[in-house]
């Protein structure tokens, strides 16, 4: 009698262990599908920006050096980007301030590019103003051993890398291949008009990785002493250091 009653008292942790193994099974899945994009600076760090998950609030953090870890995105792929702004009457609280919008490319690997253009943008009640542009960052439009060269300059520009050479007018991209080298000599010149034509801006050598992709992402220069009309292009190189798994053949 003794040791029916201790299978009985033990059966109850079974059943409630099986069905917290079935009822999880949904929520995994769930999560494996989410929508998901990774966010990149373009000239430097983003302010503090802000989207929303569902009800959920999510800072939303983009570096210039690295790509950022996956956010989850909505159900309906589309990003509204935001910030807060204090009010004119301190005693109230900050102003919440529309930046841009933006809708997920496709539903495996997405990129949101984030140029910040200022500290802040006075028509839009001090708020800081930025360009974004969604990127489909899958396999298929950007594959293992490429470097893609976006222009966020807004100016055309021309790119060479080792022996091939390409031009990328303002707000496109191109595809260029690694070299066998463990290097690539990328070049960059921008179209300075029927005057100055083209006129290199920048240049040299980058890394390169195996079984890895280059993101390059042109951007007109910030003012300086030395380039106070900000003629120089940024180049900032990226090395996504975890592309999409490919998929088995």
């Amino acid at each position: 009698m003794a040791n029916t009653r201790r299978n009985l008292s033990i059966l109850p942790v079974y059943v409630i262990l099986a069905l917290l193994t079935f009822s999880s099974q949904p929520l995994l899945a769930a999560a494996t599908d989410a929508l998901t994009f990774r966010t990149l600076a373009v000239r430097r760090a983003s302010p503090k920006l802000f989207y929303n998950d569902g009800e959920k609030e999510v800072r939303l953090h983009a570096g210039d050096t690295a790509l950022s870890n996956a956010y989850t995105a909505p159900p309906s792929g589309k990003i509204e980007i935001y910030c807060y702004v204090p009010a004119k009457d301190p005693k109230l609280p900050p102003v919440k301030v529309t930046l841009a919008e933006e809708q997920l490319s496709n539903t495996s690997d997405n990129i949101l590019l984030i140029l910040t253009n200022s500290n802040s943008d006075e028509a839009n009640k001090g708020a800081p103003s930025i360009e974004t542009r969604m990127v489909d960052a899958s396999l298929e439009a950007h594959p293992l051993n490429t470097a893609r060269v976006f222009n966020f300059s807004k100016r055309d520009a021309a790119a060479k890398i080792e022996d091939e050479f390409a031009q990328i007018n303002s707000g496109k991209d191109h595809l260029f291949k690694f070299p066998e080298d463990n290097k690539m000599w990328v070049k960059i010149a921008a179209y300075e008009g029927s005057d100055e034509g083209w006129i290199m801006r920048n240049g040299g050598p980058k890394a390169v990785f195996p079984n890895t992709r280059s993101i390059i992402v042109l951007s007109d220069a910030y003012p300086s002493r030395e380039d106070p009309e900000g003629k120089r292009i940024t180049l900032r190189n990226i090395v996504d250091r975890h592309p999409p798994v490919p998929a088995e053949s």
